[in-house]
């Protein structure tokens, strides 16, 4: 007989099956989690612009956790409860806490006229081990110069989100997100990152990859 033992504290879960009061395996829940690293620099002419490096590890929202557990359910036989994939990214210059809660950016900044979620490039790269086994995604988005500094204005960017293909005012039908900088504010990112300001200027092409890898 198999039996499940829990034990818990405030740092993890850790599950122990028995077999007739012999363990076989243990399990820490806190191993396994769904990582997200950002990138982004500057170039000009070219050439990597000095101290335009920004990157790090941001945090997969709440709302990038349903869209997860959703996408890989049927509601119904050969219907599954979502079907939108990641397809945009969208820059601001506010500032807020890393956390899951996170709903949207603080102070989101068009990259086109009248336009904030820039498509992501197509086909998307795939994280791909030694073995030959997919364990993520790479996406990735080129602002040219006279996107996001828009009319010559330069930007202090400061933060980014990533965001699926689906309305949510539209059963979050493939294609059916509204990308346009006039309902930024009630877009909710998947995954958020802030980082130190970066001043984008006319002048600049700015390059960011943002991977989400299950480890």
């Amino acid at each position: 007989m198999i039996t499940p033992k829990i034990k818990s504290d405030s740092a993890k879960i850790v599950t122990d099956l028995s077999v007739d009061g012999r363990p076989v395996s243990t399990h820490k829940a806190s191993e396994y989690a769904i990582h997200g690293h950002f990138r982004m620099r500057a170039r000009e002419r070219g050439k990597i612009v000095p101290g335009s490096h920004r990157e790090g590890h941001n945090v997969f929202t709440t709302a990038g956790r349903e869209w997860l557990s959703r996408l890989m359910a049927y509601a119904s036989l050969g219907t599954p409860y979502r079907s939108d994939r990641i397809f945009y990214m969208g820059m601001g210059t506010g500032v807020q806490a890393e956390v899951p809660s996170v709903t949207r950016l603080v102070q989101p900044v068009a990259y086109a006229v009248g336009q904030f979620l820039a498509p992501i490039q197509v086909p998307v790269d795939l994280s791909v081990l030694g073995t030959g086994v997919t364990t993520g995604v790479v996406h990735r988005r080129e602002f040219s110069e006279n996107q996001l500094s828009i009319d010559n204005v330069p930007i202090d960017l400061s933060e980014a989100g990533l965001y699926t293909d689906g309305d949510p005012e539209d059963s979050y039908d493939p294609g059916s997100r509204v990308t346009t900088i006039s309902v930024a504010t009630s877009q909710v990112p998947v995954s958020y990152k802030t980082f130190e300001p970066f001043r984008k200027t006319s002048n600049l092409v700015v390059e960011l990859s943002w991977e989400i890898r299950f480890e």
